[in-house]
């Protein structure tokens, strides 16, 4: 009876465990789902504000992550609202409109609410010319790449799908209940991002169920852990329970009998002399069960507290998986919750790379020799080796505490495995795998922060852009084994000639960025011609094209320098 009740106390701590990591998961998980929303409804609001002004000043599109637009088509009126020109756009939807030039006149601006002209989900524009003697209007189609659960509603609840298809869905009552920006309703959640323009807000809404999935997905081996703590209780409390079943009936047989005890028998009768030998054997017998069951009960009170330090270790190596924790300082805690679950452990100390650490009777000259009082394990990991040093009491039941050290050890082991794997992945993700340069995503990310603290710290940036000249006729000309080749030398001469402050990143497939720290753009006009210069031994015949951009001069934004250097790309490729 004591073990069952000692095994559903261990179950009921593993479950609230497991629950309670999995509430903090939930909670994590919709945090980046917030912030990911947040970046698509910024880039959509760029994008409207974007086409704002190409309506005012004809000017072509920019391009952008997240959000696109499809050109549907164009009208031109006057002040008073005479059309005076309209492509693609029949005259009965511009009546419907006939009174916009009410409102640009008024707000400079005006954006339609929701309509389905042809069919599909559009948004019409309209705003003053530059030269603000004309009204220009355009129907879009907006939609948000890779999002599948997105509406943009205007004030009144209606809203539209961004997934590209004619989808309508009326969210009136369900915005009317609810006024916070994440909420949930049913099965599903709800995140609400509010446009600064035309009254308008972004919908996302994220199954509950998916984001549970994808949480078991993300801590498999958490959840195996816990899978595998259920079984062994189960089996260690079934097989104990049925081994010492016995011997407690037995002892407690014993016990109950009351004139079973030993007699001063006549030195002359035999019979009692043996009646006191089997009272002899018997409390002996009661002795060693007793010390048994005791010994048992220690070693199930030990395998406890292993598998408390397993969930334990999970939680804190999650940590380290979300970035909230560094490897190093995850490691301490372990090591230091493994020298004070037991008392048998007087010292513990590994060395994995450049991380080196011990505690207790431990020390760095214990890793470099041999010490036959102290446990030495060496185990390997995905890319590396793990050294352990361990001491532990002499008097302690050796192979009882080496078996449960060795489980910790392999766990800890193995999750170092698995963070080698992911940096392995982050590293690809951040780097191009054919030049080692910066992939665009990360390139842009980084000079975004530049452009802050440039502005901030009132400090000038260099952008240049290098472009191969057609680079389709050279791979069809050479084969595409040389322009590999090409491509990788040009990555090196831009590697050779940028300092260790510097952003360089392979743009596109024929195109090249750099991002020149506190230079001036004369300097970087010198710098490229060097780089060209170099690239043009190669031993092929190579044309390049440049264009160079400066932080203030040509423009504050990333996305206004990119378009300036597209721009100046484009005008040498015509010469």
């Amino acid at each position: 009876m004591i073990f069952k009740k000692f095994t559903l106390t261990v179950l009921a701590v593993t479950i609230a465990l497991s629950l309670v990591g999995m509430y903090f998961q939930y909670k994590y998980q919709v945090e980046i789902l917030e912030r990911k929303t947040a970046l698509v409804s910024n880039s959509i609001l760029e994008e409207l504000k974007n086409d704002l002004s190409i309506i005012s000043n004809f000017e072509i599109r920019p391009y952008s992550h997240l959000a696109s637009t499809e050109f549907k088509g164009f009208v031109l009126m006057d002040l008073k609202g005479k059309v005076l020109h309209s492509l693609d756009i029949p005259l009965k939807m511009i009546g419907k409109y006939s009174n916009m030039y009410k409102y640009v006149v008024l707000n400079g601006m005006y954006v339609s609410p929701l309509n389905d002209s042809d069919g599909s989900p559009t948004i019409f524009l309209a705003s003053n010319t530059s030269d603000g003697k004309y009204i220009a209007g355009m129907e879009i189609f907006l939609a948000a790449k890779h999002i599948s659960n997105a509406f943009i509603i205007d004030s009144t609840g209606l809203g539209v799908s961004l997934s590209g298809k004619a989808q309508w869905k009326n969210m009136m009552t369900l915005l009317a209940k609810r006024k916070n920006e994440v909420f949930v309703r049913g099965s599903t959640l709800f995140i609400l991002k509010k446009l600064d323009l035309g009254g308008y807000s972004v919908l996302f809404d994220f199954s509950i169920p998916s984001i549970l999935i994808s949480i078991f997905h993300n801590d498999y081996i958490f959840w195996i852990l816990i899978l595998l703590i259920v079984m062994i209780y189960y089996i260690h409390d079934k097989a104990t329970f049925s081994r010492i079943k016995p011997l407690m009936d037995f002892v407690n047989f014993m016990k109950s009998i009351d004139n079973f005890k030993r007699y001063e028998p006549p030195k002359s009768n035999e019979a009692f002399f043996k009646y006191n030998s089997l009272v002899d054997k018997s409390e002996k017998m009661s002795r060693d069960y007793s010390n048994l069951i005791e010994e048992m009960s220690e070693i199930n009170s030990e395998l406890t507290q292993v598998n408390h330090l397993l969930i334990e270790f999970s939680m804190l190596f999650n940590e380290v998986k979300t970035n909230r924790k560094d490897l190093e300082s995850a490691l301490k805690i372990a090591l230091r919750r493994m020298l004070d679950f037991s008392r048998t452990i007087n010292g513990i100390g590994m060395r994995y790379k450049d991380i080196s650490i011990h505690f207790g009777t431990v020390n760095d000259f214990n890793f470099d020799r041999e010490n036959p009082a102290k446990l030495s394990m060496e185990l390997k990991t995905d890319s590396s080796t793990v050294k352990y040093v361990i001491s532990i009491d002499r008097f302690a039941t050796a192979e009882k505490t080496h078996d449960m050290v060795k489980t910790l050890l392999y766990y800890i082991t193995s999750f170092i495995s698995m963070y080698e794997m992911l940096e392995q992945n982050r590293s690809s993700m951040r780097y191009d795998p054919l030049t080692n340069l910066l992939t665009r995503h990360e390139f842009e990310e980084n000079a975004n922060h530049e452009l802050v603290r440039a502005k901030r710290e009132n400090q000038f940036l260099s952008f240049i852009m290098l472009n191969v000249k057609d680079m389709t006729g050279f791979n069809e000309k050479y084969g595409h084994l040389n322009g590999d080749v090409l491509l990788k030398q040009i990555a090196k001469e831009i590697t050779m000639n940028s300092r260790f402050t510097d952003l360089s990143c392979r743009y596109a497939e024929d195109k090249f960025m750099l991002c020149l720290i506190e230079m001036k753009k004369e300097d970087a006009l010198g710098k490229v011609k060097k780089m060209i210069s170099h690239i043009s031994t190669f031993k092929h015949r190579v044309e390049m094209k440049y264009a160079i951009a400066s932080f203030p001069s040509d423009g504050e934004k990333l996305d206004d320098l990119l378009i300036q250097l597209e721009k100046g790309v484009k005008e040498q490729k015509k010469d």
